[in-house]
């Protein structure tokens, strides 16, 4: 029994004073009143527990607006665009005067479960943000690849601007050269000016000092720009970041065209063993189709992204199972020794699979 029935009874049967029973039992005689009013209104059921929800939040989103946003959020998501909060936002600030903030939009994903959270997965490092300052501060470079229904492959060259993201320039080829780089810098700038510096990777078409001790096209043209030529550690591939999740962007975006329906898995590295003797932290994703394996399991691999120290060495295993056209259950059948890094490759195939092995929530 609570407090306030336990005391309207004790009124009832006894006859004390209202006053006397609250000021007896350390509780708030207009409460005590309010509750002996409830009883005469509604009899014993005025006595129960109520909410305290408040009747109205002025503060918070309009239901309109919560719909707008879970109907952006899935319909930019079936179309392969990134569905983030930040997106949303671009989209409803076209639409009205006073969109909502980009945390209100995060909070109303969170709240439809389209946002599942792991901060326990979250490594340290990640609370330092590297970000260039100003719009032409630093530029991003990297080339990946992309293969076509008829079974070509492309080479694709994506700049983004370091500090907005913006995709300044995205070109596909199907071999990128040195002098392709230098070109499309040109057709960017034309745009949108030029940077004061381009960060890259340690790719020969970007770099050929650091293997041959003499600047390649590249660099001289940077060089001759009065531009900064910056590139990556080796086995660093995190430093661009950027851009790689720009690669992952683009790459659900063209599956969406085409009608594949895909499925992803990080393995965070904080859970394999090798990276933590390495003290590196970073992640393992694998992206195959939705379906095509046995038993309703996902089909071939559409892509294997890495993020950490030394995971360079991992990209001639994830090559294999692309052009393997491997399966999740196919590689979740290989042994990956421990301690080693290839483990994480082995545990996001194992994820898909349906075998999580040393998944943990």
């Amino acid at each position: 029994m609570d407090m306030g029935r336990f005391l309207i009874e004790t009124h009832l049967r006894t006859g004390r004073p209202l006053k006397e029973l609250a000021r007896s039992h350390d509780v708030s005689a207009s409460w005590l009143f309010k509750l002996w009013r409830r009883y005469r209104l509604e009899g014993p059921e005025g006595l129960e527990p109520r909410s305290r929800r408040p009747h109205r939040s002025p503060s918070r989103i309009g239901d309109l607006f919560e719909e707008e946003i879970v109907a952006l959020h899935k319909g930019l998501a079936d179309g392969g665009f990134d569905a983030g909060a930040q997106t949303i936002h671009y989209h409803l600030s076209g639409r009205h005067r006073h969109p909502p903030s980009v945390s209100t939009i995060f909070r109303v994903l969170k709240a439809r479960g389209f946002v599942t959270l792991q901060p326990q997965k979250r490594p340290k490092s990640s609370l330092q943000r590297f970000c260039a300052d100003l719009p032409n501060e630093c530029w991003q470079a990297d080339v990946t690849h992309v293969e076509l229904e008829d079974g070509q492959v492309f080479e694709v060259l994506n700049i983004i601007d370091d500090h907005s993201r913006l995709c300044v320039a995205s070109r596909a080829m199907k071999v990128v050269k040195a002098t392709d780089v230098v070109r499309v810098l040109h057709l960017a700038a034309e745009t949108w000016g030029y940077p004061a510096a381009l960060l890259s990777d340690n790719g020969l078409i970007f770099s050929t000092q650091r293997h041959h001790q003499v600047a390649g096209v590249t660099e001289q043209e940077l060089f001759a720009l009065g531009i900064e030529a910056k590139h990556a550690r080796p086995y660093h591939p995190q430093t661009c970041g950027k851009v790689e999740r720009f690669h992952q962007t683009m790459k659900r975006f063209l599956a969406a065209q085409r009608g594949i329906e895909t499925t992803e898995f990080t393995y965070n590295l904080g859970g394999n063993g090798k990276s933590v003797i390495l003290q590196t932290q970073g992640a393992a994703k694998v992206i195959a189709t939705a379906a095509g394996g046995p038993d309703g399991q996902p089909g071939p691999v559409l892509g294997v992204h890495l993020v950490g120290a030394r995971v360079g060495e991992l990209i001639a295993e994830g090559q294999l199972i692309y052009n393997w056209e491997a399966m999740p259950y196919d590689v979740a059948q290989l042994i990956h020794p421990h301690p080693t890094q290839s483990e994480a490759i082995g545990e996001a195939h194992l994820a898909l699979a349906g075998k999580p092995l040393h998944v943990h929530a």
